[in-house]
């Protein structure tokens, strides 16, 4: 039941540019990231949509925790922390997931270029050569030995492009993260503890402690079953 602020957070890893960096760079990959701050300034990740969770305090409810509203904490460098936070434990994560993708679909791409080129790029290399013999022994092809020649070329130019823009297709650059809201997240136990309502609740440590205690009762109960079978035989 401990307030705390939840930022949100905008980050894009954008496309390296190319050349002399003149072209824009376009945006490769964008990922809204959550980061909560408590009054301790402990900042975590707070998941991947927790605004969806949460609902506008009514305005009567919200005199019951004026203190929290007021708290000196509030005015502390909380947007630093939060873009530190994300800056050290998000973003790079974000990156390196853009990144790999980018590589891997990249690679793939590339491998089945190359594969056809180079299947033509022989095809009508071995062309040339024939037709460069059929040209010296006196015969007159239909295709002149400079035609299959220029093709190789064209076709070589070709492969030569697509691997230095798949190549580049693979550099991507993390931009800044910006924040670009921030709302204080009041626990709804607390605003029920501060109406005087009891209604029992726990959260998911406790609970998760609570259904392993259980579990290792029972654990221990069907060990000790099997131990007192195993003494009446």
């Amino acid at each position: 039941m401990v307030p705390r602020i939840l930022f949100m957070v905008d980050h894009t890893v954008k496309e390296a540019p190319s050349g002399g960096g003149a072209r824009t760079k376009e945006v490769a990959s964008r990922r809204l990231q959550f980061v909560a701050i408590d009054e301790t300034g402990h900042a975590l990740n707070a998941g991947w949509a927790p605004h969806l969770d949460l609902l506008p305090i009514d305005p009567d409810d919200l005199k019951l925790v004026k203190d929290i509203v007021n708290a000196p904490w509030l005015n502390n460098n909380l947007e630093t922390l939060a873009l530190t936070h994300a800056s050290q434990k998000l973003v790079p994560d974000h990156y390196r997931e853009v990144k790999q993708r980018r590589e891997q679909q990249a690679d793939k791409i590339l491998a089945a270029i190359n594969d056809r080129l180079v299947r033509e790029i022989n095809h009508w290399s071995d062309r040339y050569i024939k037709l460069k013999d059929d040209v010296s022994a006196g015969k007159q092809p239909r295709v002149q030995p400079e035609m299959a020649r220029r093709r190789v070329d064209e076709l070589t130019a070709r492969l030569e492009q697509r691997k230095s823009e798949l190549t580049a297709s693979k550099n991507v650059v993390s931009s800044t993260p910006v924040v670009i809201s921030a709302t204080l997240v009041i626990p709804q136990g607390l605003l029920k503890f501060r109406k005087g309502e009891n209604a029992f609740s726990v959260d998911a440590d406790s609970r998760a402690h609570v259904e392993r205690v259980a579990m290792e009762a029972v654990m221990e109960t069907e060990k000790g079953k099997r131990k007192k079978g195993l003494a009446m035989k």
